[in-house]
């Protein structure tokens, strides 16, 4: 049985190889296979630098979306992008390397560092693959003696029994094979917490307490390095430990058991004098696995044996952790600041209801107000829905944890630590409307603003936007014939048996919303009744559907399609077919057929009683229905969905009703229906979502036999005609020789 095409992929740049190495793996562990390409020679676009480019490689990830559907991760994946590494050359699955429950990739640059050769790990995750690689390996720290590396690498396989997969790479320059042995992987989780929720002005010390606990699947007990700091930026502050000896930064270190935190409490003594009482004080942990070996990877001797059960940290995991205590302003009671911070918020330059796709991006315009005492660490809390993206943070901002990431984007934005009375901020967030898919119905914006302050008035600290969303779109659909003209007979010639000929249709979606999906239609014309007989004059190929080349199916109702051989018969080829241009549906009109032998000019001049009318609106015809479904996205008027009907025609069976026609019109009908229509999308127009296309048959008609009496009363009539101008000749010539006489 052969193969059947599903899918086609294409780079984006001549020559760079797409397709050298493949690697077929469930990135986001939703049970659905996702695909990694590599296009090793994809090079780097000049630049001013004067350093060369070219073949630095790339890898592209494509996110499986159910019945064959792929979905490109938008991120470039070109690990260093170094000249002529190669990145991409190799890929593997090497299995979730790190047990977070996502599948893991190897990518092999086997050129880079002059030849060395390098390998990069990436993390699968939920929406697919960290576009940042996690580990970068390369020959170069491994021995001196290797080169080609990464030019293969293996799929990830437990060989030490230690729970985490090893993988092999091989170099083919120096012949080597190398193996690379995991280890355990831990998190480290710290909490700094302070005896004060602020500090007072006349405060010589406030104390604060350290716990530190790790997590991990294969290891019980661990060694940790940590290093405290406090008010690094200002030195305001110290930690101290007897009246001889105080520090800003302490190091020491900690044995952990699994799940068991291990605590210790600190004096912070902060110096006498004038302060920025403003600013907070910070106190910050930094924590390592002590001997904890540089990722990725660290030369060992060869006597040396590998630690199979000694962890290293997570690097996606923080290892820093700051608290940061803020000065008592003294206003209000127990030093606590009454403050009425007052929040407005709008999105600029957006109509309502909004229509998807009619605008990029869109401005959220914030401003905070405080009206009473002072507001220190100020702040406004923003959640912005996934549909939308963020196109720059702010560096007043950042991004923090929300029980609901699937749904929101929720950054914290610094307003003033104090916002006096009086004082406005304003925040402005550039928001991607680009991606908001379509049939959404609704967005829903939550922006709060809050201190550390006692707030008077929680009424005016919140707005909640909604944002209703329409999806108007304008889907139509177009199409032409292979050739507007084809002669089917000449004179004194039989009828060509087998005709070949191409309807081509073309459905855009001119916007400005996306389209799902859509369903086209086609009734083909096949059979004609006539004198109690059926003819069945033409056969219809399966259709060829692309979307972007992305082919699809349809199905046939009626009649079946025809399967014989195609590169048999006279007409065109589909690759003739492809070579012209459809016509633009906003300049619609009747098109032309050209001339021959200035018998036919238009369709609108074709000669009634000469021509036979082939098309699904005759009583007498029989038609097949082609249905496509399903055939979608349309994302804009770039996306188009090509439909090609390749017919067979034999004329000769239409000898017994042609009579005196010498002109076959044969027409088939097109048709796009949205195929999710509901409250939400809304049809701009259904003038251009239905089309026809016409091929026109000429032929000659035949020479009729003339009646003996016609041609034998035309002869007699000729001679009488020719006798009666003698006589008048021979009457005038006598006429003037009596003339003569007289004279």
């Amino acid at each position: 049985m052969p193969l059947k095409i599903l899918l086609e992929l294409e780079g984006y740049q001549m020559g760079e190889y797409f397709g050298a190495t493949l690697c077929v793996v469930d990135l986001n562990n939703d049970g659905l296979d996702d695909l990694v390409v590599g296009a090793p020679l994809h090079s780097l676009g000049i630049h001013n630098s004067g350093l060369p480019t070219g073949d630095e490689g790339r890898v592209y990830v494509y996110i499986n979306q159910e019945e064959g559907r792929m979905t490109e991760v938008a991120s470039e994946i070109m690990g260093s992008s170094v000249h002529g590494a190669r990145f991409g050359s190799s890929i593997a699955n090497i299995g979730d390397i790190n047990l977070d429950g996502y599948a893991d990739i190897a990518v092999g640059a086997p050129y880079e560092n002059s030849g060395r050769g390098v390998i990069y790990i990436y993390n699968g995750k939920p929406t697919g693959i960290n576009p940042k690689h996690s580990q970068r390996i390369a020959a170069s720290e491994i021995d001196d003696a290797i080169f080609g590396f990464g030019i293969s690498i293996s799929k990830g396989l437990d060989i030490d029994g230690n729970h985490y997969n090893d993988v092999a790479v091989g170099a083919y320059d120096s012949g080597h094979a190398v193996v690379l042995k995991s280890r355990p992987v831990v998190s480290l989780h710290a909490e700094i917490t302070a005896d004060v929720r602020k500090i007072s002005f006349n405060a010589s010390h406030f104390r604060v307490a350290v716990c530190i606990s790790f997590f991990g699947k294969f290891a019980r007990v661990i060694g940790v390095d940590l290093t405290m700091k406090v008010d690094p930026t200002y030195g305001r502050a110290q930690f101290y430990f007897d009246p001889g000896y105080s520090t800003n930064i302490y190091t020491y270190y900690v044995t952990l058991e699994l799940g068991l935190p291990v605590c210790r409490n600190f004096t912070v003594k902060i110096k006498q004098g004038l302060q920025d009482f403003s600013k907070p004080i910070a106190v910050s942990l930094e924590y390592k696995l002590q001997d904890n070996l540089p990722i990725p990877v660290r030369r060992r001797r060869a006597t040396e044996e590998f630690c199979k059960t000694c962890p290293i940290l997570d690097p996606d995991m923080p290892s820093t952790v700051v608290l940061r205590v803020p000065y008592a302003t003294g206003c209000g009671e127990e030093d606590t600041c009454r403050t009425d911070l007052r929040l407005t918020a709008e999105l600029l330059n957006i109509k309502l209801p909004y229509i998807i796709g009619t605008l990029e991006t869109v401005s959220l315009h914030v401003t905070v107000i405080s009206l009473l005492e002072p507001a220190f660490l100020s702040r406004v809390i923003v959640e912005i829905p996934r549909e939308t993206a963020l196109v720059r943070m702010p560096p007043t901002c950042q991004q923090v944890s929300t029980t609901n990431t699937i749904k929101y984007l929720r950054l914290e934005c610094d307003t003033g630590n104090p916002l006096i009375s009086d004082e406005k901020r304003v925040l402005e967030l550039e928001l991607d409307m680009k991606g908001v898919p379509a049939n959404t119905k609704e967005l829903m914006f939550n922006i709060t603003a809050i201190s550390v302050g006692d707030e008077q008035n929680n009424a005016d600290n919140n707005v909640l936007i909604h944002v209703p969303l329409h999806t108007i779109s304008d889907v139509r659909i177009v199409g032409k014939s292979s050739q507007d003209q084809l002669l089917y007979s000449k004179q004194n010639e039989s009828k060509i048996e087998d005709l070949i000929v191409i309807h081509t249709y073309e459905v855009r979606n001119y916007g400005p919303s996306p389209v799902d999906a859509v369903q086209m239609e086609f009734q083909v014309p096949i059979t004609i009744k006539a004198g109690g007989k059926t003819i069945n004059f033409l056969k219809l190929y399966q259709p060829e559907v692309y979307l972007d080349n992305q082919p699809f199916n349809c199905k046939a109702s009626k009649f079946p399609f025809y399967t014989d051989d195609i590169s048999e018969g006279s007409g065109v080829s589909l690759d003739e077919s492809q070579s012209g241009t459809l016509p633009d549906v906003s300049h619609r009109r009747r098109r032309s057929v050209n001339n021959q032998d200035g018998e036919l000019s238009s369709l609108e001049t074709l000669p009634i009683n000469r021509t036979l009318f082939v098309n699904c609106s005759q009583p007498d015809t029989l038609c097949m229905t082609v249905t496509c479904v399903r055939v979608g996205p349309l994302l804009s008027s770039y996306t188009k969905a090509m439909v090609h009907l390749r017919m067979r025609a034999n004329l000769r069976l239409l000898d017994p009703i042609m009579d005196k026609k010498d002109v076959v019109l044969v027409s088939t009908n097109g048709v796009a229906i949205y195929q999710y229509l509901n409250n939400s999308l809304r049809p701009l127009s259904d003038n251009f979502n239905k089309t026809s296309v016409s091929t026109m048959f000429l032929g000659k008609i035949p020479a009729e036999n003339i009646a003996t009496w016609i041609i034998v009363l035309a002869i007699i009539g000729g001679i009488l005609i020719f006798m009666l101008l003698v006589l008048g000749l021979i009457k005038i010539e006598d006429e003037f020789q009596n003339d003569d006489e007289e004279l």
